[in-house]
């Protein structure tokens, strides 16, 4: 049941490699800034990739695009605002307010598939960097992965008359250079620093008796393991208030409230537990229907007593 949720698109897992590391999020860890050739190199086993998304969940995504390389963007208006909306992941909104109105830019630091789909799209080299470009008429998107297996996508949505294109793979360049010069988390004033930011999901592995990885494995933020016999999916993500509380029964483990829902009904055996781990999230423009994101734990499992543990031992990780 979890391998379709997975395949569904409950949470952006993409493959990469994973390993049993030692309970703790490395959020707090301090570490060296690695070489640029570091991104140069492709991973040979379980620790090296592991290494590499280490490293990469210490990257602000949203000093890889600043303010001052948005506003040259003057096709497409005025910068409106930016918003690290999600601990890898920031956007940008351009031009006019309003809903179909402006521009929307969209960038994030991604675990990435090897290799890129041949079918659709135009695959590039810059140097030893591998690009992507998928077009529309109103929407590109472009992929940048280096030989490490990670790397960053760019999309962008506007109604204004341009080469959408050509606007983003000239960013491409410059994120690549800021990207070997591994910025920090809080490098960008734009970058809103929670719980989530630089944490790794496989962390509570540590704290779980008897887990093994299955199927697609680790990224940035995702992790999918077996535990006591169930396959269960944690990921830390940021998720609008209103639909974190939708249809949920609220619980209390160890202290914390926790959200429980059935994502498929009240027949669907696979238990959604998810757990606010701090402050609702300030935002640049004002929240919508669903309200302001939360940085949140998100656990799927098939029985309420492994979803339940497994959180227990994930939120002790923030205690």
């Amino acid at each position: 049941m979890l391998r379709r949720l997975l395949l569904v698109g409950a949470i952006a897992l993409t493959a990469a490699g994973c390993q049993s590391e030692p309970a703790t999020n490395s959020a707090a860890v301090t570490e060296p800034v690695v070489a640029a050739s570091f991104w140069s190199k492709v991973p040979q086993d379980d620790q090296q990739r592991g290494e590499v998304l280490r490293h990469t969940r210490r990257i602000d995504v949203c000093a890889l695009l600043p303010r001052e390389t948005l506003g040259q963007l003057t096709a497409f208006g005025a910068l409106r605002a930016v918003e690290n909306d999600q601990p890898t992941a920031c956007n940008a909104a351009l031009g006019p307010a309003g809903y179909g109105e402006g521009t929307a830019l969209k960038w994030s630091t991604n675990a990435l598939p090897d290799p890129f789909p041949q079918d659709r799209g135009t695959v590039r080299q810059l140097g030893d960097v591998t690009t992507w470009t998928v077009a529309s008429e109103q929407h590109c998107s472009v992929t940048a992965k280096f030989p490490a297996g990670v790397g960053v996508y760019l999309d962008i949505e506007t109604k204004t008359p341009t080469d959408l294109c050509a606007a983003i793979e000239g960013l491409v360049p410059g994120i690549l250079d800021r990207w070997r010069s591994a910025p920090p988390q809080g490098t960008s004033p734009d970058t809103v620093r929670t719980a989530l930011h630089g944490a790794d999901p496989c962390a509570v592995r540590g704290k779980l008796a008897d887990t093994v990885e299955f199927g697609i494995k680790r990224t940035l933020n995702g992790c999918a393991f077996t535990y006591r016999g169930e396959e269960v999916i944690l990921s830390y993500e940021n998720r609008n208030r209103g639909v974190l509380t939708a249809a949920a029964t609220t619980l209390t483990l160890d202290g914390h409230n926790v959200y429980r829902s059935n994502p498929s009904g009240d027949n669907d055996p696979i238990r959604s537990y998810n757990a606010p781990v701090g402050p609702e999230l300030p935002q640049a423009e004002p929240a919508g229907v669903f309200g302001p994101p939360v940085p949140i734990v998100s656990v799927h499992a098939e029985s309420d007593d492994v979803a339940k543990e497994v959180m227990r031992q994930a939120l002790s990780l923030f205690d």
